[in-house]
């Protein structure tokens, strides 16, 4: 047994990485149903003070939502699947996903590789899911009939060529005192594997 601490790997320029993951975003509580909520599961970060958005709103923030460490919310990035997904003007997120697409999230406080770039503040990286050779789906109903506020979606995904291309996407609704609006309603993963 040894005492000395590991060999710092010169090449990794990330501080703090935090990872979170299927199980946490399914089993954990949320205020409402906008996946970036969840970033503030990563320790030195809070919701901007102008930024978010309230509970069940439809509409996006006028800017990241998020401060990393103190920084401004404009001064972050998102990406989704690695490709960047911020609005040039407002710092805010371009599209917003159903919370049932998503499979984790990688959100670095600290440090963000300079192949990435964009961020002086946080980075956080959206993964979405992925279909398999097995079709499967979920269906949800979120309803509170006190204030007349509903939500219901489906996800499903499966195969397109068996063994090679799948496809995942999602769709949900919300109504609320007569009034509807659509989310995320055709927000699709599709991926390929090549076999050797």
């Amino acid at each position: 047994m040894s005492a000395t601490p590991p060999a710092i790997d010169p090449a990794r320029t990330a501080v703090s990485v935090t990872v979170i993951d299927t199980e946490r975003i399914e089993e954990l509580p949320v205020r409402s149903r906008n996946y970036l909520e969840f970033v503030l599961l990563a320790p030195a970060v809070v919701r901007s003070p102008g930024g978010a958005s309230s509970p069940g709103a439809v509409s996006l923030p006028s800017d990241s939502g998020f401060s990393f460490a103190g920084l401004r919310p404009r001064s972050n990035t998102l990406t989704i699947d690695g490709l960047e997904n911020n609005d040039e003007f407002s710092g805010g997120s371009r599209t917003e996903l159903s919370l049932e697409i998503v499979r984790e999230f990688q959100v670095v406080t600290s440090g963000w590789s300079a192949e990435s770039g964009g961020a002086s503040g946080g980075a956080i990286n959206v993964v979405t899911k992925s279909g398999s050779n097995i079709l499967h789906g979920d269906a949800f109903l979120f309803a509170q009939p006190s204030l007349a506020r509903f939500r219901g979606g489906l996800a499903f995904g499966g195969p397109l060529v068996a063994d090679r291309t799948f496809y995942y996407t999602a769709g949900e609704q919300e109504e609320t005192r007569g009034q509807s609006a659509l989310r995320g309603l055709f927000p699709t993963s599709i991926s390929e594997t090549e076999l050797s």
